[in-house]
């Protein structure tokens, strides 16, 4: 009995695991945050955010992360993710827009998205104004996204 018990627990974290892994693999998830939510978190500059996983590659998944800021503006940056380890894919930012960490919530499906150190949003090379770094802070230390 106990036996069965270890393996039935087993299955049941292996394929949360694999869940996980799958649905980080291809997706789209956003957030677009409400007055009231803006209201409470006036620090907070990030008014929606996108996040979409469109291509397999090598060792992980390629896609698109997007913002829109309080102040109208919009930035956009291609993004490559690790396979997720244990339901937590590593991200990188092209044009060294630097790191940030996807974690997937099987509770209810949503993922929070947890900026490095440093995540900015750059045209390689594009005119001074196309970039954005995302402020170091508590209110920009977590995206809570749903799936679109």
């Amino acid at each position: 009995m106990r036996c069965s018990k270890i393996l039935a627990t087993s299955a049941v974290i292996a394929a949360t695991t694999l869940t996980a892994s799958s649905a980080l693999a291809e997706g789209c998830w956003s957030r677009t945050y409400t007055k009231a939510h803006l209201h409470k978190h006036p620090n907070q500059q990030v008014v929606s955010m996108k996040l979409e996983f469109k291509d397999k590659i090598f060792n992980g998944h390629a896609g698109l992360l997007s913002i829109r800021l309080r102040n109208g503006k919009r930035y956009h940056a291609s993004i490559s993710c690790d396979t997720a380890k244990g339901g937590v894919s590593k991200c990188g930012v092209d044009c060294d827009g630097g790191l940030f960490q996807v974690a997937h919530r099987a509770s209810d499906g949503a993922v929070l998205l947890r900026p490095g150190g440093s995540l900015a949003f750059s045209e390689c090379g594009g005119e001074p104004d196309s970039f954005y770094s995302m402020p170091k802070d508590k209110e920009h230390a977590a995206f809570r996204l749903f799936a679109c």
